[in-house]
Formats: structure tokens, C-alpha cells, sequence
């Protein structure tokens, strides 16, 4: 099975050199200095197994993907409509894409680019960041690649996908539940990044304060509406478990967005803290702590634009 993983940064990069260690077929397209330093001095690994060094086939052409069986998709989902448009003149019509982007309806816009029946939706589980070009560092106790198939025709490329990510000890799971898995963490990541991005502060210390854990549970409580509505969750037990696991979880959760902010990199706001907004309205579910969430994030982001 030939392997393509788009826009190899923490996660991408990550499932690269799991796959890379068993010498699967596996190419990694990345871009600028981590590029580089891959195909310089191959991929490095900072995890809870220690570190390693993996030689790793590494290249910034698109075209590359042509023969491939499987491209698992990172890309950040403001790169959408240019890469998803490239993909689609080069990848070959058996070719399936794992998407792992942070959205409740990523998966789906790329269906209306790429095709139908070619995406299998999906998401991660992890705490990853590029340390530095070439570095990748894993972090915390919960790792779950999880995807489902929504067609037939992704059988076989489903349990061939499984069979690798069993052999790199890469934990997943082929769950027949996979949209009220993805409601599940864009929910989690919603909260996560939007509370900690707003509020300048990581999710302990939100956690901690009277008034902004009072917010965050008010979040929560909006999100939830909105996912009883759509029929993403039954009652009050997904909100509890999302909650819980902030707590019991808070010291190793940093949310990706939060590190581009702080940065100054563009975020995936529309993806995330947007989309809330977008389906309180479909809904005509009021959200006003989501709202101003939203317009904290938009502030501080135009802040740091302009310096």
C-alpha cells in the first residue's frame, strides 16, 4: 500500500514516522525548513517512548501523490480549496483520503472537490507540536486515530489502513459511529481552543477560576444545544464526558490554534469557534458567551496581525 500523509506538520509528521519505522511505503509532503531538515537529517520523534531518529521520504510536490493508494489529509482547513483542487488533478480513482482536519464538515467539502465516496472521515487524538524543523513532540496520555467508512468502496483500503496502523503501534479505532465521533472532538477542540485562545491562558488555569470555568460550562452548555438539535448527541453525556476529560487531562492540552495565535499564524477559527456560530444560526439557538468568544479571538488575532 502506497501512502502519501498532505501537509506533514505535528500530526502529519507524527503518523510519518510511526509508518516510516516499519519501512511502510509512506512519503510525507511537507514544506519550507521542516522540509529541509527531513530530508537532511530524516525525523525526529520526542514522545513517552523516548526519542528516535527515522530516515523518512520527504517531498514538497503534490504530484507525488499520483499512485498512491491512501493519502492520510492534515492540512489546516484554511488550505482547503487550493490543496483539495491540486489533489484532485493528480490523485488516481481508487485512491481513498483519510481526512484528520479539526471540523464537523471538513470532510465533506472535500467530497465536493475531490469526489464522491473518496473521502473517509476521521480525527485524531493527540497533543503534538513541532519543536523545531525536523522535531516532532508528542506529549500526554491519550493517542486514538479514529475513522469510519461511509461507502462500501472503502473496504478494502480501510482494512489495508488498519492492518499498517496495527503494525506501527499506532492506536486506532474503525468505529461504525464515525459523525458522532467527530462532533465528539470538534466539540472538545472548540471549547479547548476558543477558551484558552480568548482568554490568554491555558485550560488548568481557565479551569481553576471560578468565572471563566462559569464560562466555559456556559460554552458548553450552547454547544451542547446545538448538537442535540442536529441529533450529533442524545442528551448531556457527551457535554459531561468533554468536561471531565479537560479536567482529568488539563496539564498536557494546548490546542493547536492557540500555538498559531500566539505566533501570529493564521488559525482555524472559521473551521472551529465559527462553525458554532454558522450552526447556532441553522439551529436558531441563541449562543452569546460563543459569540463573544468568537469576537475575543478575532480582537487578539487583528492585534497581533497588525504588530
Amino acid at each position: 500500500m502506497q501512502i502519501s500523509i498532505m501537509g506533514a506538520g505535528a500530526v502529519g509528521s507524527y503518523i510519518g514516522h510511526k509508518l516510516s519505522q516499519i519501512r511502510a511505503n509512506v512519503t510525507l509532503i511537507a514544506r519550507g525548513e521542516h522540509l529541509k531538515a527531513m530530508q537532511r537529517n530524516g525525523l525526529l520523534l520526542e514522545s513517552t517512548e523516548g526519542e528516535k531518529v527515522v530516515p523518512v521520504k520527504a517531498t514538497d510536490s503534490i504530484e507525488s501523490i499520483r499512485n498512491s493508494d491512501l493519502i492520510i489529509y492534515t492540512v489546516k482547513a484554511y488550505h482547503n480549496e487550493s490543496v483539495a483542487k491540486q489533489i484532485s488533478e493528480y490523485i488516481n480513482p481508487y485512491a481513498k483520503v483519510l481526512c484528520l482536519q479539526n471540523g464537523v464538515n471538513s470532510w465533506k467539502n472535500l467530497e465536493g472537490i475531490i469526489g464522491k465516496n473518496s473521502i473517509i472521515p476521521g480525527l485524531i487524538y493527540i497533543e503534538a507540536e513541532l519543536k523545531d524543523p525536523g522535531k516532532v513532540s508528542q506529549h500526554g496520555n491519550v493517542i486514538d486515530l479514529i475513522f469510519g467508512a461511509v461507502d462500501k468502496s472503502q473496504g478494502d483500503v480501510i482494512n489495508k489502513m488498519s492492518d499498517i496502523f496495527m503494525k506501527s503501534n499506532i492506536p486506532f479505532t474503525n468505529t461504525t459511529n464515525i459523525f458522532e465521533e467527530m462532533w465528539k472532538k470538534w466539540f472538545f477542540i472548540c471549547v479547548l481552543a476558543g477558551m484558552t485562545c480568548a482568554y490568554d491562558a491555558n485550560i488548568s488555569a481557565i479551569l481553576q477560576n471560578t468565572k471563566t470555568n462559569k464560562v466555559l460550562q456556559t460554552c458548553m452548555k450552547e454547544i451542547e444545544l446545538i448538537g442535540i438539535k442536529k441529533g450529533y448527541q442524545k442528551d448531556s453525556g457527551v457535554t459531561d464526558t468533554i468536561y471531565q476529560y479537560l479536567c482529568d487531562e488539563s496539564d498536557e492540552l494546548i490546542a493547536s490554534m492557540k500555538l498559531d495565535l500566539d505566533k501570529g499564524n493564521k488559525i482555524e477559527l472559521n473551521a472551529l469557534n465559527g462553525t458554532i456560530l454558522e450552526l447556532a444560526k441553522e439551529t436558531n439557538i441563541k449562543c452569546p458567551i460563543n459569540t463573544e468568544i468568537y469576537n475575543k479571538i478575532i480582537h487578539i488575532f487583528n492585534s497581533k496581525t497588525k504588530d
